[in-house]
């Protein structure tokens, strides 16, 4: 009877190790998963705010290249360095935000967050329509001075000699 008695308490005392470290594990792992998850979000609002300062950027450069193709093709010659220099901006500011956006689409995969995820799905819908427009704008930019050189050819005069 003594080692049934003495076998009973070390079982209950054993259930109640196994549950209680089971259970201190828990907590302790449960912590561990919401800091990382506090730590994704904040990852994930800090590229929000710098995708849309980069997106901002990108955007007023986008408007102020527009300006070229308001020119007359005999005003060209005096601005293609200036706006080549813009586009070239433009493309070093679409790299740099490629890059950010590498960073967003690792923090987005590893989000819960339903606002987080709102967030990642705005950054990556908005990168994807810059993208498209900055394609566009090199295409007409490429369309426009060809043009203009197809222009100079046509009205070059001839120097009387």
């Amino acid at each position: 009877m003594n080692f049934k008695m003495v076998g009973s308490i070390l079982f209950v005392v054993s259930l109640s190790l196994i549950f209680g470290g089971s259970s201190i594990d828990f907590f302790n792992t449960f912590k561990e998963d919401r800091e990382e998850t506090r730590k994704i979000n904040q990852e994930v609002n800090k590229n929000y705010t710098e995708v849309t300062n980069e997106m901002k950027e990108l955007h007023q450069s986008m408007l102020e290249m527009q300006n070229l193709f308001t020119l007359y093709y005999e005003n060209v010659g005096e601005n293609k360095e200036y706006y080549q220099n813009q586009l070239t901006s433009i493309k070093k500011q679409k790299d740099r935000l490629e890059k950010v956006m590498k960073d967003v689409n690792e923090s987005c995969q590893m989000t819960v967050n339903d606002r987080s995820k709102e967030k990642c799905k705005s950054m990556i819908e908005n990168n994807q329509k810059a993208q498209d427009n900055y394609a566009r704008l090199e295409e007409n930019y490429e369309q426009f001075m060809k043009g203009h050189e197809e222009w100079l050819s046509k009205n070059k005069t001839i120097a009387m000699k």
